[in-house]
């Protein structure tokens, strides 16, 4: 053997050598990167995991919770619906009270008596002058002696330069 090849071979078995034991130290280098990689990608595997199990337990409360609000408002629609009826059937009796009333109304107004021409004095509408001036007029027959006035609508003197206003007497 030649000094060279020798040499060639020694040379090729140190690279040999060196390139087997850098493996080595990279291998296990990098086995011990890899092993924490593997921990740290556990640890967040098993947080995904946990959390995902907690978002599915909300979820499931949530759709428990919309599903009693649905009945709820489920029931508060048949309640609105069973209200709105009501006022329907309301608002109609109302109408008919108020059509009743203004008839009443109008029964009453030409049923009194309305006297134009008293002066507008101080005391001249009370009902005890409105009664004497009407048995002093009218004591022909058409009113009993016991004719009383029960109620009058007049303004005072305070407005002057108006006309006078009409009296209402009841017979009662």
């Amino acid at each position: 053997m030649t000094a060279e090849k020798i040499k060639a071979d020694v040379l090729s078995s140190l690279r040999g050598d060196l390139a087997n034991m850098l493996r080595e130290e990279v291998k296990s280098a990098l086995a011990k990167e890899f092993g924490l990689l593997k921990s740290e990608l556990q640890a967040v595997r098993s947080e995904i995991t946990t959390n995902t199990i907690a978002i599915r337990a909300e979820m499931d409360q949530m759709k428990e919770d919309i599903k009693d609000v649905g009945k709820g408002l489920s029931t508060w629609s048949d309640e609105v619906n069973s209200l709105q009826t009501v006022v329907t059937t309301l608002k109609s009796q109302v109408k008919e009270f108020q059509e009743k009333s203004e008839d009443m109304g109008g029964r009453m107004r030409r049923g009194n008596i309305r006297i134009v021409g008293v002066d507008e004095q101080p005391d001249s509408s009370t009902p005890e002058a409105i009664s004497k001036l009407l048995k002093e007029a009218l004591y022909h027959g058409s009113l009993s002696p016991s004719c009383t006035m029960t109620e009058t609508q007049r303004r005072c003197l305070e407005e002057p330069e108006t006309e006078p206003h009409s009296t209402t007497m009841e017979n009662g």
